[in-house]
């Protein structure tokens, strides 16, 4: 993944309506949320589990548990749970919209596309549709249907045009279609309004990568890392740029650490690759590859794993 994408987003939680649930319950279902935002995955285990033995026929419970065995990166429980929700209550556009955002884990756009387009036909409120259009938006971006994509985020913004992750968003897809100037107009529209925005920095300094301007693509990584440490695509970001400024052993500590943060970015093994072949390191580089290529870069970026691949490891 070369640019941040915010518009994945994990939609408003559901509340439970159900009047057969006391107030207890609600009550213990309302704090898991707040639980799984903050990443208690043990403790919404136990919730969920007891939520789900007092009541079983109450779909967002099974949703909850979807979202926790999403969060685990346990796909195939999370996905039985989601259909099982949406079957309980198949006009619920939530419910949609996470089995969206899973299919999206899953590098499964079209399902997610599909997925999004049901929670847009049952979705409430413009609020809440414009977001949906915007997710579906990034499901289009991953199957390379750049215009697509770029038609949905523009849906959302004209419906709001100084929402920061769709700027963010617009400055990361028009440098797909090639149009890199309006790209860095919308991504510097987004600082502006948010400077401290984390996805408006890194994407804009990925189009000052694209455009050769290794020193301030630098900057605005270092800036993004200022604001969130552990930001992997910040840190694969500016590796590639002091690579291309010969700094292979920054580059190589950088793209590295990238990859112990977000080990299945097939993108970072790609940039590695470059570095291992600078420093002669073929049998490294060639590993780097094979991983990208397992990792579906191909399918996602383009075919330049594929002719490194032939060049070097054949």
């Amino acid at each position: 993944m070369k640019v941040f994408s915010r518009l994945l987003i994990l939609l408003a939680l559901p509340f439970c309506t159900n009047p057969r649930v006391s107030d207890a319950d609600n009550a213990l279902f309302d704090h898991s949320l707040d639980l799984l935002a903050a990443k208690q995955l043990d403790s919404v285990q136990s919730i969920a589990g007891q939520l789900l033995k007092k009541h079983k026929d109450v779909p967002e419970f099974y949703d909850l548990r979807g979202l926790l065995q999403q969060e685990k990166k346990q796909a195939d429980s999370a996905l039985e749970d989601f259909n099982t929700a949406i079957k309980m209550s198949p006009k619920r556009s939530i419910f949609y919209a996470h089995r969206a955002g899973l299919y999206m884990d899953m590098q499964m756009p079209d399902k997610a596309i599909r997925d999004y387009n049901l929670a847009i036909a049952h979705v409430d409120g413009d609020t809440m549709r414009y977001q949906l259009i915007c997710s579906r938006g990034s499901a289009r971006k991953m199957k390379r249907d750049f215009q697509g994509a770029y038609d949905d985020y523009m849906e959302g913004f004209h419906f709001d045009s100084t929402n920061v992750d769709v700027l963010s968003s617009l400055g990361g897809v028009l440098d797909d279609l090639g149009r890199e100037q309006e790209a860095i107009l919308y991504l510097e529209r987004a600082i502006h309004i948010s400077p401290d925005d984390m996805p408006a920095n890194v994407n804009l300094g990925f189009r000052y990568l694209s455009l050769g301007d290794y020193e301030k693509a630098i900057r605005l990584f270092n800036h993004a890392l200022e604001i969130d440490p552990d930001q992997p695509l910040a840190y694969n970001n500016r590796g590639y740029a002091e690579y291309k400024l010969n700094k292979l052993q920054d580059a190589l500590k950088d793209i590295t650490h990238s990859l112990s943060l977000y080990p299945d970015n097939s993108y970072a093994y790609k940039n590695r690759a470059l570095v291992y072949l600078a420093l002669k390191q073929q049998d490294k580089a060639c590993d780097d590859l094979q991983r990208a290529a397992g990792l579906h870069y191909t399918a996602r970026y383009g075919n330049e794993v594929d002719q490194l691949i032939a060049e070097h490891c054949r």
